[in-house]
């Protein structure tokens, strides 16, 4: 569960916010009449560069949080279909192997 919210935290900070940022931003500058003042600019240009800089900041300061499993895909000489599940070595890590004519998708989360 601990993983689950730093991979949910590093979600938010680093993807949602920046992207809801930039877009909020970008609304509020295409209509103008909206904020008269240069102080509200101000203060909006700068909540701007604060989320982005949050958003480096998180980024760099959790570096082993994987957000999303990792895709492996092979070709094989192999003819049929089936399934398997995977603890890796010392249980660092799970695997789901899927089987299908001539290829295997392995799908890796490191826990």
């Amino acid at each position: 569960m601990k993983k689950f919210l730093r991979s949910l935290i590093k979600i938010v900070f680093v993807v949602l916010q920046p992207i809801l940022a930039t877009v909020t931003l970008a609304a509020i500058v295409f209509n103008d009449g909206f904020i008269s003042t240069p102080l509200v600019w101000t203060g909006l240009v700068l909540s701007y560069f604060t989320v982005m800089i949050l958003a480096v900041v998180v980024y760099y300061y959790l570096p082993k949080v994987h957000m999303l499993p990792k895709f492996h895909i092979e070709f094989l000489p192999l003819f049929g279909i089936g399934i398997g599940f995977d603890y890796g070595y010392q249980k660092t890590d799970i695997s789901v192997i899927i089987f299908i004519p001539f290829m295997s998708l392995e799908i890796k989360q490191h826990v």
